[in-house]
């Protein structure tokens, strides 16, 4: 089976699970989180509780089967009463932890967390904008997978088993998926542009699928528009608009993302890679992804190969 664009992103940012945790917490508390470098998936496992990021001017509430996204940048407050002072949860618990974290004992509250880290981060890019906080109501229909899947990370974190670690690790990627595909099903009026807003148009997701596709197929604009089943004029206005870059510039930004994964995962030659994406001549290559990526393939695969 070919992968599908968000598949195909997802795979090239290589996340990883960097922190996967169950706050376990009696009595009040409010606790502030500092930014994260990734994308962060929490669920509510027990108690009723608060959520504000400090972009928000109000805070969302939170009951046990809610599930939530807090966006890469974004400080975030956890409380069981909004009226409490918040105090920074470093001084309450080790924020780089796994597995189970109790304060005085724990029992009427219980959070799991999965932080994830993307390896390349210009591809996971394309995910943003989120917005500071995207949940998920536990009421909802779609929410029935994420309470499954929280459950039993949950159990795998308060009571660990050879393995724990791995399960974590997988359900985390269930979870993450998911919950962006919920994202994709949303709609988003506030949002400023990006991947997420043009591929949850069903006509301007047709075409990004095509791209995905067949990357180094010669495509024009009118061909595209026609995979969307729209005018040449139509089309291009309506994916700019959603995606924030024409088209075709966003087709040789996803050539250049693909050739960047085969320069740090392969000994290729860069004519054979500049094939790959496309080009046919080696120098056409070699200007359109230095301009795209800020430096020389020969450079991008001398320092991919450093870390």
């Amino acid at each position: 089976m070919s992968m599908d664009p968000l598949s195909e992103i997802l795979t090239l940012s290589r996340p990883r699970s960097t922190r996967t945790a169950a706050l376990d917490v009696a009595g009040p508390w409010s606790l502030r989180f500092p930014p994260d470098e990734g994308v962060r998936f929490c669920a509510v496992e027990r108690g009723d509780c608060w959520i504000r990021t400090d972009h928000d001017t109000q805070w969302q509430p939170l009951t046990p089967g809610d599930c939530y996204l807090v966006s890469q940048g974004s400080a975030f407050v956890l409380a069981s009463d909004p009226s409490l002072e918040p105090v920074e949860a470093a001084t309450q618990i080790t924020l780089g932890h796994r597995g189970l974290k109790s304060i005085r004992g724990g029992g009427d509250y219980m959070i799991v967390s999965c932080l994830f880290e993307f390896a390349a981060d210009q591809v996971a890019r394309l995910l943003h904008p989120l917005p500071g906080v995207f949940s998920v109501p536990a009421e909802s229909e779609q929410a029935s997978f994420l309470r499954r899947a929280m459950g039993r990370l949950a159990a795998e974190l308060v009571s660990p088993r050879p393995g724990t670690a791995l399960v974590a690790e997988h359900l985390g990627h269930l979870m993450l998926v998911e919950m962006l595909r919920l994202f994709l099903d949303t709609p988003h009026s506030t949002l400023t542009p990006g991947w997420l807003q043009a591929a949850a148009d069903p006509q301007i997701a047709q075409a990004i699928r095509a791209m995905h596709d067949a990357p180094a197929h010669p495509w024009q604009l009118q061909q595209l528009a026609a995979v969307a089943g729209m005018s040449r004029a139509v089309f291009a206005q309506r994916f700019k608009q959603l995606m924030g870059t024409p088209a075709i510039e966003y087709l040789t930004r996803w050539r250049m993302l693909l050739a960047g994964a085969k320069l740090s995962s392969s000994q290729e030659s860069i004519a054979a890679i500049a094939a790959h994406v496309g080009y046919g001549s080696e120098y056409a290559f070699i200007t359109a992804f230095t301009r795209v990526m800020g430096c020389s393939p020969g450079r991008y695969r001398r320092e991919a190969g450093r870390h």
